[in-house]
């Protein structure tokens, strides 16, 4: 569905990937102790998720882009 283009930098992406994960330790404060598993917003492969579904998501997606950087820097 995606496909990396190569125009990126690594220090831009690092950055980038540092702000998002700020920015979701942030809403912890904010969505502890509340149920939201009837919160849900789309993914464009496995429909709709409820956000403790993509927070496992996310933990799996940058498991697998971490492992695809090592990949590439072993190669």
């Amino acid at each position: 569905m995606a496909r990396p283009k190569g125009e990126a930098h690594l220090s831009d992406s690092l950055t980038r990937l540092r702000h998002t994960r700020e920015e979701l330790h942030a809403l912890r404060a904010r969505i502890e102790g509340a149920d939201l598993n009837t919160v849900s917003y789309p993914h464009p492969a496995f429909g709709p998720l409820n956000v403790y579904e993509w927070l496992a998501f996310i933990g799996v997606h940058e498991a697998r882009h971490l492992r695809q950087a090592e990949a590439m820097l072993g190669a």
